[in-house]
């Protein structure tokens, strides 16, 4: 029998958040975030961009309308076949207009492709090419 100071969820042997529940705060945010994976995307994109000090203009209902008719929600992740957020001008930060739904190999193609001139960074994506790396 678990002790009334450990997570309610079977196997797990974290002790309980600090707000009332029966949960850990790791679990309680698996629940919360499988529950809203809307906003779950949301809230990491934003923290990430945060963190890479870029700046994130999003507003949810525009992040909504931005990955609507995609399968982004199911397909994020790592593999070349994921889908991610990529903004289209990379000067720009995360604002309504400027981000697009494009795989992880199709990012990844358009980082490599970035050439410097000017002082300022183009980005030229050729139809057709493959990803050299």
């Amino acid at each position: 029998m678990k002790s009334s100071s450990l997570c309610a969820t079977a196997f797990c042997r974290n002790k309980r958040g600090k707000k009332k529940g029966k949960l850990c705060n790791k679990c309680a945010l698996r629940i919360w975030r499988a529950k809203y994976p809307l906003k779950a995307a949301y809230f990491t994109l934003k923290t990430s961009a945060v963190k890479r000090r870029i700046a994130f203009l999003l507003t949810l209902k525009e992040f909504a309308q931005a990955i609507y008719g995609t399968e982004y929600l199911e397909r994020k992740g790592w593999d070349s076949n994921a889908l991610h957020i990529d903004r289209i001008d990379n000067s720009l930060g995360y604002q309504a207009g400027n981000i697009r739904v494009v795989t992880a190999h199709e990012n990844c193609r358009k980082g490599r492709l970035f050439e410097r001139r000017d002082s300022v960074l183009k980005c030229e994506i050729i139809d057709g090419a493959e990803c050299p790396y």
